[in-house]
């Protein structure tokens, strides 16, 4: 019997060793195995340039590299380019966040609208876990509410006419109709929220999903007066990012603590050096470059890297991160990254200027 049980207690101290020992080896031997990349990509306002809007899903590397030009764009939209397998069997998947404004100011309103939301609906059709997300702006909201003080009246924005855009942005309307259906206020993915102009801790959002849900009733019953469509509201407010390019973060932080997430992307306010500029040491991305012609003519975006890890042996996972700006290179087209920073150390900073009117639509 003393025997037996020594065998036993002999096998199990052997098994503990063995698992200390491979704790110890798992650095040589048992490198963590990445079993997902989730790159998305934010880009801000558009206003109406579908060549530029364009220029940057191409630098991203998200639609396919064909001949599609921006008088083009209505009768052949272009295709989404869909993520490849990753290394080592790993997955890989893209998701595209764009933060509002498409229209106004610029003379491509329709094309705009055309390849946003044709790319929309080629992922959300295709089966693929890539994903295209459009958020509402304030001139989205304008459009719905049937002011036209920003569209451009030498083609009301390729509509052609003022009657013509009514009846195509209106809520009932074909692009309204979509706007309202499909277009959220808000989204949260990797612990970051996008938004179109800010969040605020008095807003009292109690989720996301609720969020969205509230503003697309309130829009489907022509509610403008919702608080969440004011100027106090997520599609409006500046409050947010003047505060934060102020190092004041008190009150973005605790908006943030409110919804579980960690960092907000935003757009709405133009940042005066045509830079993606961020704030609050990395907790707060802007991302309005003027990227229209009709603005600054600045084109780039925001790309977001998830690394998703499992240990083999202990079964624990780990996420990296690294951000990067993607903007158009010195030749006119093609990628040049400012810096990739792990952790959001820094991708500089710079000081928003008042510049072509760009608080007019306060």
């Amino acid at each position: 019997m003393k025997d037996s049980l020594f065998r036993i207690g002999l096998v199990y101290g052997v098994l503990i060793a063995l698992f200390f020992l491979s704790l110890f080896l798992c650095p040589a031997y048992c490198e963590e195995q990445l079993v997902e990349i989730h790159r998305i990509i934010a880009v801000g306002d558009v206003h109406g340039d579908v060549a530029n809007f364009l220029k940057i899903l191409r630098i991203a590397n998200l639609v396919e590299d064909s001949l599609t030009e921006a008088s083009d764009v209505l009768a052949h939209p272009p295709r989404w380019k869909y993520s490849p397998n990753g290394p080592n069997g790993s997955t890989m998947r893209t998701t595209l966040v764009q933060v509002g404004d498409l229209v106004d100011r610029g003379e491509e309103d329709l094309q705009v609208l055309n390849v946003a939301i044709a790319l929309q609906e080629q992922t959300a059709r295709s089966g693929s876990r890539d994903k295209v997300v459009l958020l509402i702006g304030n001139h989205e909201l304008l459009n719905l509410q049937g002011n036209y003080h920003y569209v451009n009246k030498k083609n009301y924005g390729g509509f052609m006419s003022k009657a013509l855009r009514a009846e195509g942005m209106r809520a009932t309307g074909a692009f309204g109709k979509y706007i309202v259906d499909n277009f959220k206020t808000a989204h949260i993915d990797e612990g970051v929220v996008f938004v179109h102009a800010g969040i605020e801790a008095r807003m009292n959002i109690k989720d996301v999903e609720t969020l969205n849900a509230d503003v697309r009733e309130a829009l489907r019953q022509s509610a403008f007066r919702h608080s969440h469509l004011r100027s106090s509201g997520p599609l409006w407010t500046r409050k947010m990012i003047l505060e934060s390019m102020s190092e004041e973060c008190a009150d973005v932080r605790a908006a943030l603590s409110r919804l579980n997430a960690t960092r907000v992307v935003v757009g709405h306010t133009p940042q005066g050096s045509g830079r993606v500029e961020q704030y609050c040491d990395g907790q707060v991305l802007a991302i309005d470059v003027g990227m229209s012609r009709w603005m600054y003519d600045k084109v780039a975006a925001l790309e977001l890297v998830f690394s998703k890890y499992t240990n083999s042996i202990t079964g624990t996972s780990s996420v990296t991160f690294a951000v990067r700006e993607l903007r158009e290179g010195p030749s006119g087209d093609g990628y040049t990254g400012s810096k990739e920073i792990n952790g959001f150390d820094s991708i500089g900073s710079g000081h928003l200027t008042k510049e072509n009117d760009m608080y007019s639509d306060l």
